[in-house]
């Protein structure tokens, strides 16, 4: 599915030899055996249907996704029981000489212990769907579960019929269960880490992309990460450039009204923060929320507006976004001599060529946007200028 993504951007032409026999037919030849005979059949269906000559790659990615999908759904997941449903003890037979044998089966049985990779796996088949989220990703590991308060989550093991030690199964009891526990927070073993009294470890939880175990991220308090990314350090004296671009912004269909913005790009940031001089210029009068910010520097809790509609265009006008849902902060960098500019990259040989691409410096222009992960499309990086180890780079991205 990532080859495929950069298949359709159009950046890498290479690919698409994959449209070919040869391209795909070394693919298919990794996949199991019953794959290939599906798969030969549905190719074959689809040459029949719209008359071409070799299906495409991205049928054979789509096919590939729809095996994986049914192979990896629970429901279907017919365990055989064979031995002990259909086993039954034979008639006891003794030949005329032979001494007489007793023996008597016995089955021993021994706890399971959470900690380990084998016994993980197992309980994750059982129970492999958050009952929150309905995404593949266990209740006991929901970030989600964990930060609601104690009574709630023993409301909702109640309400789903789940073990209240254990909450991985619907099958037994807390008195019957025979899993050991031990909570990561406090060490007890009479409850696991999900069921621990009070708030959840906010300074230990890690954050992933795009999802927590596909979970998505709560609602409110809304978790934002601002980080301050350096990308480039020239031979300047105490010269150090960032990701901040020019660009116009402007309600949607409203040219007329477009601001001239530095804009910086963090891909640290889970969220797009304008400052509160942007909801004033606009006039955005929509009544503040509160949400937590979360930098290197510890967890604030701040009041702001949002706003949505808006558009962000490159200074060249070649390229225009839909910005996602903004939110006020006052927190984002705002150090202008970190803005990037022709006389930077005219003192490194490798970067001479690009200067000229690179807007002078506009004082009066403010950084008014901190651009994050919300609006992927800005980070993907077009070209690059490399140049001599530890010497700065350069990246051609959308907005410049």
């Amino acid at each position: 599915m990532e080859i495929e993504s950069a298949k359709v951007d159009g950046y890498l032409p290479g690919l698409s030899y994959l449209d070919t026999a040869r391209g795909i037919n070394p693919i298919v030849q990794k996949l199991p055996f019953n794959l290939q005979e599906k798969w030969l059949s549905h190719g074959a269906a689809y040459k029949e249907r719209y008359d071409v000559l070799f299906p495409p790659f991205e049928v054979l990615v789509d096919f590939i996704s729809q095996q994986a999908r049914i192979m990896n759904d629970p429901r279907f997941n017919f365990s055989t029981q064979t031995d002990s449903l259909y086993k039954t003890d034979k008639a006891n037979w003794k030949p005329s000489k032979a001494r007489e044998v007793s023996v008597n089966k016995i089955n021993v049985s021994s706890p399971v212990h959470l900690d380990t990779d084998k016994d993980e796996r197992k309980a994750e088949d059982a129970e492999r769907l958050c009952p929150i989220h309905k995404r593949p990703h266990l209740l006991r590991k929901c970030r989600s579960f964990r930060e609601k308060p104690l009574e709630e989550r023993f409301a909702f093991l109640k309400e789903k019929k789940n073990c209240f030690k254990c909450c991985l199964a619907t099958t037994h009891t807390a008195k019957n269960c025979r899993i050991l526990t031990k909570c990561s927070e406090c060490g007890s073993e009479k409850h696991i880490s999900a069921l621990h009294p009070g708030p959840a470890p906010r300074a230990q939880e890690a954050v992933t992309l795009p999802h927590h175990g596909r979970e998505e991220a709560s609602t409110p308090p809304t978790e934002v990460e601002a980080h301050c990314t350096e990308v480039c350090r020239g031979d300047l004296s105490n010269k150090s450039c960032s990701k901040i671009s020019l660009a116009k912004v402007y309600p949607k269909g409203q040219p007329k009204k477009a601001m001239k913005v530095y804009v910086f790009l963090d891909e640290q940031s889970n969220r797009s923060l304008p400052r509160s001089e942007f909801f004033d210029a606009f006039k955005e009068n929509a009544p503040a929320s509160p949400y937590t910010l979360r930098t290197c520097s510890g967890v604030t809790e701040i009041i702001g507006r949002k706003a949505s509609g808006y558009q962000i265009e490159s200074v060249d006008g070649k390229v225009i976004l839909s910005l996602p849902s903004l939110l006020e902060c006052n927190n984002i960098p705002d150090n202008r001599a970190e803005i990037p500019t022709p006389s930077a990259a005219f003192h490194h040989s490798h970067l001479k060529p690009i200067a000229p691409f690179i807007p002078e410096l506009e004082s009066d222009v403010p950084i008014m946007i901190l651009l994050g992960r919300d609006i992927i499309r800005v980070h993907k990086v077009h070209n690059q200028v490399n140049g001599p180890h530890d010497a700065p780079y350069a990246q051609k991205l959308d907005l410049g």
